[in-house]
This record gives structure tokens, C-alpha cells and sequence, in this order.
């Protein structure tokens, strides 16, 4: 994020360029957020399939096959175990 912040051109209104920043600001801090809530769900799903004593295979992977497509497309590692 530091980066974010550190970049300024120029050319662009003292006001333009505060409204670019504060914008890109907010949307890594959403992506952080959002990354981290998708984390927190794939473990309390895990967690309530480890209690109740199911396995992935047992109801079906298409939600976590969409999770792992998008966290790939994101560029992160993916965890299939």
C-alpha cells in the first residue's frame, strides 16, 4: 500500500490526484478485507465439516472449486487439502 501512496503525478489537480489516491486506498483496504473474510469462511466451513464429521468429497466441491478459480485468478496459492 505504500506504494499507493507514494505515487503522485504531476499533471493531475492537487484535488484529482487526492480523489485517485483515497480511491485506490480504499479499494486495496476492501481487497485486504475481503481476502481475509474469504479465509475466515473457508475455515469455519472446514470446521464444521471436521464437527459434524463430513468430507469435502461427501457434499459435493463446486463451491470450493469457484473459490479456488477465483483465488486463482486473484494470483494466490491455493490450498487443496
Amino acid at each position: 500500500m505504500s506504494a499507493v501512496l507514494t505515487e503522485k503525478t504531476p499533471a493531475e489537480p492537487p484535488r484529482a490526484w487526492f480523489l485517485n489516491k483515497t480511491q485506490e486506498i480504499l479499494s486495496v483496504l476492501l481487497t485486504r478485507r475481503l481476502r481475509k473474510a474469504e479465509a475466515e469462511l473457508v475455515a469455519l466451513h472446514d470446521r464444521v465439516l471436521e464437527i459434524i464429521g463430513l468430507d469435502r468429497s461427501e457434499i459435493g466441491s463446486a463451491v470450493l472449486e469457484d473459490a479456488q478459480e477465483r483465488t486463482i485468478a486473484c494470483g494466490r496459492s491455493v490450498d487443496t487439502t
